[in-house]
């Protein structure tokens, strides 16, 4: 069940990523998509191992990474994904 939601969410956020990214911008955003990505696959296991060892208890270090989903949450609500059209005037000569 873990690999299926992570699959799924990789994959739409890839998606939502190239619907927000300007299009001549493309690959100055997904370059730190995957830096940030490759930094979380670092710290996560990273803070897991340091609060397992510090307390003892993995139990205290799956609530530490609670922290994360919350802070992603959070982050992820000001997003803004509704496309809005911008209309222009045409320039008159």
């Amino acid at each position: 069940m873990a690999g299926g939601a992570m699959g799924s969410s990789q994959s739409i956020s890839r998606a939502l990523m190239s619907q927000l990214t300007p299009p001549d911008k493309k690959t100055e955003f997904f370059g730190f998509y995957s830096f940030f990505g490759k930094s979380s696959a670092i710290i996560g296991p990273l803070v897991f191992g340091i609060i397992s060892t510090v307390t003892g208890s993995q139990r205290y270090a799956i609530l530490s990474l609670l922290f994360f989903f919350i802070a992603g949450i959070i982050v992820l609500s000001f997003v803004n994904d509704q496309h809005k059209e911008t209309t222009t005037e045409p320039i008159l000569p």
